[in-house]
């Protein structure tokens, strides 16, 4: 099972990083790189993640936050960095065989922006934070692993 893991995450980096090396910093192209690309919406100022993630498993980044939202099976974002690119949370469920890019591109946040997705209950979900720069996207070193 972990090498079934290692392989879906290594083949899931590989190709984000491919898509990272083509890429321009205006027009990032992960689209080839996952199979679900969800761009962030604007969540209401009265919307937090704070109450329902487990923020053990959340990034605090010097370029943004992120976390999952088990109860709503949301993806929340907040861009720290007024550099002008986006930040952005990967994932990949091994056992259905998606995975997927919850993008914020509406640049620094005035609070936190959501991706919600339909995920099944009780699998793990594998993800990790990213971040954009003038060479492309970049990973931070740590993966997560959350039962939804």
């Amino acid at each position: 099972m972990i090498k079934r893991i290692a392989a879906v995450l290594g083949s899931l980096v590989m190709a984000f990083t491919a898509a990272a090396a083509v890429a321009s910093p205006a027009s990032a192209d992960v689209s080839a790189a996952a199979s679900e690309i969800d761009y962030a919406l604007d969540a209401d100022w009265s919307d937090s993640p704070a109450k329902d993630c487990a923020w053990d498993r959340g990034y605090w980044y010097t370029d943004g936050d992120g976390c999952i939202q088990k109860n709503g099976d949301d993806i929340w974002i907040l861009d720290r960095d007024p550099d002008g690119y986006g930040v952005a949370v990967w994932w990949s469920e091994p056992v259905s065989g998606r995975d997927g890019m919850c993008i914020d591109a509406l640049g620094v946040a005035k609070a936190w922006v959501r991706c919600n997705k339909d995920w099944v209950d009780g699998r793990t979900l594998y993800w990790g934070f990213m971040y954009h720069t003038a060479e492309g996207w970049m990973y931070e070193a740590e993966t997560f692993k959350t039962v939804i």
